[in-house]
Parts: C-alpha cells; sequence; structure tokens
C-alpha cells in the first residue's frame, strides 16, 4: 500500500498499471488468509472474512472482485482487441465492462 500511494502522488496511474498493482495486493491478502486457515479457532479482527479479490477491489477503489477479475482478463488478454480499445479502456475512455465484453466475444 505504501509503494502504491508513493507511486500515486507521482502520476495517476491507467487502468492497467492499477492491475499490477492489484495483482501485488492480491498475493499478500492470500497470505494473509492462509494464515488465517492454518489457525481456524483464532479470533477473526473486523474485516478479515472475504475474498482476497474483493479485498483488493476496494482497497483499489474498483468496486467488486467480480470488477477486479474483469480487469484482470483485460489486460491478460489485451491481445483480443485493439490496441485502441485497450488504450481508451485503460485511460478510462471506455467501460470495463464494454471491454470485457469484447473480449468475451473473442
Amino acid at each position: 500500500m505504501i509503494e502504491i500511494s508513493e507511486n500515486e502522488v507521482r502520476k495517476d496511474f491507467n487502468k492497467a498499471e492499477r492491475i499490477d498493482y492489484a495483482r501485488k495486493l492480491e498475493r499478500i491478502e492470500k497470505a494473509k488468509a492462509e494464515e488465517r486457515m492454518k489457525n481456524p479457532t483464532q479470533n477473526f479482527v473486523e474485516g478479515s472474512k472475504g475474498e482476497s479479490s474483493d479485498k483488493v477491489a476496494e482497497k483499489l477503489g474498483i468496486g467488486s472482485g467480480e470488477q477486479y477479475r474483469k480487469e484482470k482478463t483485460i489486460v491478460d488478454n489485451q491481445n483480443l482487441i485493439s490496441i485502441e480499445d485497450f488504450e481508451n479502456w485503460s485511460a478510462g475512455k471506455l467501460s470495463t465492462n464494454k471491454a470485457y465484453q469484447k473480449i468475451v466475444a473473442e
């Protein structure tokens, strides 16, 4: 989170760059979940339950874990849409749903 905050002060991230950082956060959240699962009798702190993808989406302010999954799909399959569509999506000029639907159609 510190790295993200530092970099956001320097310049605005486009969506593709945010997903790169989100993947780092997701690894951290999954590791935390694995630790919690090793000791199921421990007392859970407020907000410790839930899907890792939902936690990442919340931290990034991109809605739900489903939105995060769609954005990861777009980044991972950007070759299935035009360069212009990918750049427009990344810049916020094309909605995630429209870009995702174009990929699904392919």
